[in-house]
């Protein structure tokens, strides 16, 4: 069963009950998702039962590749007994072409004062896909520093202990965030989750929040997947089965749960064929100078300039190919021969093997 059974399985029952787990991290995390701006309007905070879902469900999961799974969420969520009570507070939401930028957080609070604070992943915007590329250009890039702004603004403002999670790019802004507390904030953290999300450039043990904080760090990945491997620098990770297959195994509503446990059901690692294109993938990816790997991206997004989310890609398919040609010819004959190289490496890494290199 997905998130969605375990929801209608085991919201009967609340946390003192059964405690908080695994599976109500990956949920905390995708409720982030869902957009509170129709609900809380010019409130601080709503709390979960209190939301009238009619006119306004549409609009709040608007932004989510996975509208019908994210609508059958909230329902299910208001109406159980297990999450009715929580509550959702300060909203964040920055969204920017000109700095690629678009981040989105929320913090859910336990009627016990305890609190998660839940950092989206990639909504449906190509601004927010264009934003996950940062991640191999770059060692920092500003959808992280307002992560730990905002956690740093929460835990000023709350006085209970929290979690921190994310699916996705929210699992790199969670560790991200994790990983920059100071010693004496991180000895409120209970855990910080990374649900599948790609890892940092920067080598994370050289930060000096590692030692106190690296036992709190939990990482997921799936069985059949390959995301969550990139640029992956956690030696111990959970992995989870989910019946979608490689790009389709990061999916979260893919995640299989034991209905006998109500936990994860659980792989002793990747499956070999992920790890072969994880690995290949990486290689390609660190086989590239950090400008070649700029270029490639702004080249592949500005094929995809009239494209404001990925139903226009969907919808505007044939036209962005008849656009590769023309927005090669706005580039050198030296960068054009770069391009034409990179993409064609890529494919060679992915699927002709007897061409790549061994080590």
């Amino acid at each position: 069963m997905n998130i969605n059974s375990y929801i209608r399985k085991f919201g009967k029952y609340t946390f003192e009950e059964r405690p908080f787990n695994h599976v109500d991290a990956l949920i905390f995390s995708e409720l982030s998702m869902i957009s509170f701006e129709p609900v809380l309007k010019d409130k601080e905070f709503v709390t979960l039962k209190d939301i009238e879902l009619k006119d306004i469900l549409k609009e709040m999961v608007s932004d989510s590749p996975d509208k019908l799974y994210n609508k059958n969420q909230i329902r299910a969520m208001v109406e159980s007994d297990r999450y009715k009570d929580l509550t959702i507070k300060y909203m964040r939401r920055e969204f920017s072409k000109e700095l690629v930028n678009q981040f989105y957080a929320i913090t859910i609070l336990f009627p016990n004062g305890d609190f998660y604070v839940s950092y989206r992943g990639t909504d449906v915007s190509m601004i927010g896909w264009k934003e996950d590329f940062l991640l191999a250009t770059q060692d920092t890039y500003l959808g992280q520093e307002q992560a730990l702004d905002y956690l740093r603004s929460v835990i000023q403002k709350e006085q209970g202990r929290f979690y921190i999670g994310g699916h996705s790019k929210g699992g790199n802004l969670a560790f991200y965030s994790t990983l920059h507390l100071t010693e004496e904030e991180s000895q409120r953290l209970i855990e910080s989750y990374s649900f599948d999300g790609p890892g940092m450039r920067k080598d994370i043990k050289e930060l000096p929040s590692y030692p106190f904080v690296i036992d709190k760090m939990v990482k997921f990945r799936t069985y059949n997947n390959v995301i969550g491997a990139t640029f992956n620098q956690m030696d111990k990770y959970k992995v989870v089965h989910s019946t979608g297959l490689l790009f389709g195994g990061h999916d979260l509503y893919y995640w299989q749960i034991s209905p006998t446990t109500g936990d994860f059901s659980y792989a002793k690692d990747i499956s070999s064929l992920s790890k072969k294109y994880s690995d290949r993938f990486m290689k390609w990816v660190e086989s590239l100078p950090i400008e070649d790997r700029k270029l490639a991206t702004n080249t592949l997004f500005e094929v995809f300039h009239d494209c404001n989310d990925i139903y226009d890609l969907a919808k505007n398919w044939v036209k962005d190919l008849l656009n590769i040609k023309k927005s090669l010819n706005n580039y050198s004959e030296e960068d054009q021969k770069k391009l034409k190289m990179i993409f064609k490496t890529l494919l060679q890494y992915l699927f002709n093997f007897n061409k790549v290199k061994k080590d």
